[in-house]
């Protein structure tokens, strides 16, 4: 058995003062309901939109913050060159002991330079700002695809594997070099307890929304003829319930979070749906898909082949052995509710 080394944050006050990027995203709103019922903690929203509805209910910024007056909100650009002293402002103002970065794309975008601005420059001005204030704690949410889909992957991935995806021109690559900075910046400043986790693909009903939801919403689904990799997916509840686990448990590393029970080949999640595959050559498929996604006319990119060819399962030894978490959805669990889940998204745009 290897051994894992586990750093503890900074351990927590009585009152806790947390500021969430990309707060009125899903799972910046999810967070923070989860947050509020715990009125100890004071909460600083920081988004770029306006919030004008929180969770399932009508409820506008102005009675939400009359209703929970532990919760404040700023309008922040973070694509603006301005967003480091900003933000650092607000950590200062705010006294913030936590900064939890959620403010990345949950579907591909067109706009590739929005998309590097938001994701890249955005998250490494969030780390100059925690850097300038020396803040405590800082979790940042990843993605396990960004270790990227390719043959030479081992069946499941620790965290200390290095990327291949960014080398092969990667529609994530931007996430990836937000992931690497990250990665970084543990390594370069030890007085701030720094948590990255590299979350399995999320599973969940509307508002929730990704390329994963997209593609099994499809009527006719397309798979690589001659492969059918392993795939891991987390319900969404997991995963927000997995995020304030590390908010209130501040440990400093990366993380992988994937749900019990292993991984499932794709032809067994599509199956599940009982819909129709349609088996297509890898250069067909890619021919097909870039030239929807040139005319705008799917949310699926190039290159998303890859991830129906390879598999990019990961291991959680380490964030088992790190984590006292229980996790509500196993693999098993998942896949009995993977149908009902994905009916709520049909019909919605592709």
């Amino acid at each position: 058995m290897p051994v894992i080394v586990l750093i503890m944050g900074n351990p927590l006050k009585s009152s806790q003062n947390i500021l969430v990027t990309g707060a009125f995203g899903f799972f910046g709103r999810s967070l923070l309901s989860a947050l509020l019922d715990n009125q100890q903690h004071r909460i600083v929203a920081v988004d770029v939109k306006p919030i004008k509805r929180f969770s399932n209910s009508k409820t506008d910024l102005k009675h939400l913050l009359a209703h929970y007056p532990h919760l404040s909100h700023y309008h922040l650009d973070l694509t603006h060159p301005n967003t480091p002293d900003e933000l650092a402002k607000i950590i200062e103002q705010e006294e913030i002991d936590t900064v939890v970065h959620l403010a990345f794309l949950s579907l591909p975008d067109h706009r590739y330079d929005y998309v590097h601005e938001l994701e890249t420059v955005g998250t490494h001005y969030v780390l100059e700002a925690c850097e300038l204030k020396n803040v405590q704690n800082l979790i940042m949410l990843s993605s396990t695809m960004c270790y990227g889909a390719h043959a030479k992957n081992p069946l499941y991935i620790k965290e200390s594997f290095s990327s291949a995806a960014i080398r092969h021109n990667n529609w994530l690559s931007h996430r990836i070099q937000a992931d690497t900075e990250a990665a970084r910046f543990i390594e370069q400043h030890p007085n701030t307890a720094t948590m990255l986790i590299r979350m399995a693909p999320g599973i969940g009903a509307p508002p929730f929304e990704n390329i994963w939801s997209k593609y099994f919403s499809l009527p006719l689904i397309p798979n690589v003829l001659g492969y059918d990799p392993l795939i891991q997916f987390i319900h969404t509840d997991d995963a927000t319930r997995f995020v304030k686990h590390a908010v209130l448990n501040p440990t400093a590393g990366v993380f992988n979070c994937a749900p019990p029970g292993g991984a499932r080949p794709l032809s067994t999640w599509i199956n599940t749906l009982q819909k129709k595959r349609l088996s297509v050559p890898q250069s067909f498929l890619r021919q097909g898909s870039e030239a929807l996604w040139r005319f705008q006319l799917s949310s699926i990119p190039p290159r998303f082949e890859q991830y129906l060819m390879w598999p990019f399962c990961v291991s959680t030894e380490k964030s088992d052995a790190c984590f006292d978490f229980q996790f509500r959805w196993s693999t098993e669990l998942l896949l009995k509710a993977f149908p009902a889940l994905l009916a709520s998204h049909e019909g919605r745009p592709i």
